[in-house]
């Protein structure tokens, strides 16, 4: 026997049934083998057929002949057989009672009913691969965009990182560079200063050679020639007095500049490392 048919003789074994199958159709047949054998034969025989086809529906045959019902609820159908009613989901969706062409009537609205119901499973199943579907492509696109944002992102993050390090490279450069020119300006600084002392120093002896050449010479003619003046010795000290000052203010004047040109570089060097510390606070 089929495994959606059943032959029950108790109401509280329908109750069962109709319970278990809420979500499909339930088609109860109502029959009496005493009134009608011959239509009980036939009806039992086509019911048996149909069943085999149409998987999805649940048939029940109940016989009043033998059928229990101590609260007397099909009371009203037991005077009018063959009967026939259908359920889905424990509501009434179907009833006839036309006892002429019951079976050709009844095979047919069995099989309005299970198509019905497969139609209904069909579109289900369509919803829900659409809906899955759908939830895949979202994904996937979702996934995608993440991943070219990953990607987007790293690539702006790499452009600036070598941004940075090539800027901060071209600022240790030229804080390199800086520092090499001061260090060059100290030393030809210092060699100018070493040069005007040295020249200062051999001047100051030269003249005083002179100073002393020019004493003892004057001296010496003084007594022989009244032609030679003292005053000529002394302009001459003078001179080289003069000249050596103003090679001294010279050089001093050089010295200042070269000086004040290493203090002016010096505070540009300090600005660009407090733009570098200032730089690299904003980066934490």
């Amino acid at each position: 026997m089929s495994k959606n048919i059943y032959r029950v003789n108790k109401k509280s074994d329908l109750d069962e049934i109709m319970k278990n199958n809420f979500l499909k159709p339930v088609c109860l047949i109502f029959v009496s083998k005493s009134s009608n054998p011959q239509l009980y034969n036939d009806i039992t025989k086509s019911v048996l057929a149909i069943s085999k086809q149409h998987a999805y529906n649940m048939v029940v045959v109940i016989d009043f002949d033998d059928f229990l019902d101590n609260n007397n609820f099909f009371d009203g159908i037991k005077s009018n057989t063959p009967y026939f009613l259908a359920f889905f989901k424990g509501k009434n969706i179907c009833s006839i009672d036309n006892s002429e062409n019951f079976i050709p009537i009844i095979i047919n609205r069995m099989e309005e009913i299970h198509q019905s119901y497969i139609n209904r499973l069909v579109n289900a199943f369509n919803q829900e691969q659409e809906k899955t579907q759908n939830q895949n492509i979202n994904s996937g696109e979702t996934n995608q965009n993440t991943s070219i944002d990953k990607i987007g992102i790293t690539g702006i993050i790499g452009t600036i990182g070598q941004n940075e390090q090539h800027e901060q490279n071209e600022q240790y450069n030229k804080q390199d560079e800086l520092e090499n020119v001061a260090n060059i300006e100290n030393v030809t600084n210092t060699e100018n200063v070493e040069k005007s002392e040295n020249m200062e120093n051999s001047e100051n002896s030269e003249n005083s050679e002179n100073s002393e050449n020019s004493s003892t010479s004057s001296n010496n003619s003084s007594n022989s020639s009244n032609s030679s003046n003292p005053s000529n010795s002394s302009n001459s000290s003078n001179s080289s007095n003069s000249k050596s000052t103003r090679n001294s203010k010279s050089n001093k004047s050089q010295t200042s500049n070269d000086t004040e040109k290493i203090r002016k570089e010096k505070e540009k060097l300090r600005k660009l490392k407090e733009l570098q510390k200032l730089q690299s606070m904003l980066k934490n």
